[in-house]
């Protein structure tokens, strides 16, 4: 199974609900359990003190709230990890690609329309994941943006469901343009883990054996 390590929600001002008072309603306060005392841990809040700031809660009581600059380095502000047990076939790893200066994973949907059981082939939708997380935060799901293009060989694939694969092809992804004809309709969508572009479209490559997938980086 895979985590996300991450820091505690913690409320980005004195009394705002959050996920660090909610556990202390179920466990209590106990400093023995939390070691709260005279020690701040970080939020992963921005406090409403300004775009600086960042919430630290402990050192008077287990529900004291205050801030800190985010630059800020001291012996007694320290780091309570959250471990957040992450679906891993929810987001599939994929083939690492780098775009306009952005790291993706590359993979492929993992439902897949068999073509032909005899040697078990699929249609490619491609999944276009961030390596960092809040690279589509910002952009509303279900916002379509067409960029980028898939090649085969070396060649650039029209997303139209026409493309058949050819035994051996490499297949890639570029930034490289080619005209809008070539730009892949992607969609954006809300994981539970990451915002992805998904590909919903007619598929950009049909036939290809899911072994050459595996082979390619692409399935898990």
């Amino acid at each position: 199974m895979c985590f996300r390590c991450r820091l505690l929600r913690v409320g980005n001002t004195s009394g705002a609900p959050n996920e660090w008072d909610d556990i202390l309603d179920i466990t209590g306060e106990d400093d023995d359990l939390w070691h709260w005392k005279d020690m701040y841990f970080w939020g992963q809040e921005v406090s409403t003190h300004g775009p600086s700031s960042r919430a630290v809660r402990g050192w008077v009581s287990a529900r004291y709230w205050d801030y800190y600059n985010a630059t800020t380095r001291l012996v007694y502000v320290g780091f309570r990890p959250a471990l957040e047990p992450l679906d891993t076939d929810t987001l599939p790893t994929g083939r690492a690609v780098t775009l306009e200066g952005f790291e993706f994973n590359v993979a492929a949907e993992p439902t897949f329309i068999p073509i032909s059981k005899k040697n078990d082939t699929a249609d490619f939708r491609p999944l276009l994941i961030p390596r960092l997380s809040n690279l589509f935060e910002g952009i509303a799901p279900g916002t379509k943006i067409n960029m980028y293009t898939l090649l085969m060989d070396g060649k650039p694939v029209k997303p139209n469901g026409r493309a058949k694969y050819r035994k051996g092809a490499i297949i890639s992804m570029t930034d490289a343009f080619f005209g809008t004809e070539y730009l892949i309709p992607w969609v954006v969508k809300k994981r539970p883990d990451n915002v992805v572009c998904t590909y919903t479209a007619k598929p950009l490559i049909v036939g290809i054996p899911k072994d050459e997938l595996k082979k390619q980086g692409y399935l898990t």
